[in-house]
């Protein structure tokens, strides 16, 4: 059995069973200790926050703010109204989206955990699938902590991302393992309450 905040699998013979829940989180103004969440906190190379045009655009957004959802609400509003949802053939990067303005679900995600990251509340991207219209697909959307974790979903506009999404990977340098296993993968929804 694997488990996540929102998420739990178990497996049986060749068959993993998803069970996945909504979480909607408390409102709280919460202090984070770098320590417990370091890993969620750094820079790699697709998520790059120290930068002054990064962190100009952050605090003009952010303004006084300190509670952490409420910064979530004015850094995900800025990004819908901001950042172009296209297509992108490119290797995800926080600072290139921001430049170019433009990203699908993992340039997207990526700058959003940049900006995340750049006012100290600990993110990360997930690889996965989500269900849409009738199939899943490939997507990429992020977890943050807000005092407790919760999901997050700004390619397709879910301040609180639905149960439809399916964690497979953690981390943008993970993005490809996906495609080794896709065409192998058959999915049945079970039961939706």
């Amino acid at each position: 059995i694997r488990e996540d905040f929102n998420q739990k699998v178990s497996f049986k013979e060749k068959e993993a069973i998803v069970e996945i829940t909504k979480k909607i989180p408390a409102r709280k103004n919460i202090t984070f200790s770098p320590n417990n969440f370091q890993k969620y906190l750094k820079e790699d190379k697709f998520i790059r926050f120290n930068n002054s045009l990064l962190q100009k655009t952050v605090s003009s957004i952010v303004k006084n703010e300190k509670n952490p959802l409420e910064i979530l609400k004015k850094l995900f509003f800025w990004i819908n109204k901001n950042i172009k949802k296209t297509p992108t053939f490119s290797i995800p990067n926080t600072l290139d989206t921001l430049k170019m303005r433009r990203g699908d679900c993992a340039e997207i995600s990526a700058l959003l955990v940049g900006f995340l990251r750049c006012v100290g509340i600990p993110s990360y991207v997930n690889i996965g699938l989500v269900y849409r219209e009738g199939k899943f697909f490939y997507h990429a959307w992020v977890s943050l902590y807000v005092g407790e974790w919760i999901d997050t979903d700004p390619a397709l506009n879910q301040l609180i991302a639905d149960p439809t999404h399916i964690k497979l990977f953690q981390g943008l340098e993970n993005q490809w393992e996906i495609f080794k296993f896709l065409n192998n993968l058959k999915i049945d929804i079970v039961e939706y309450r």
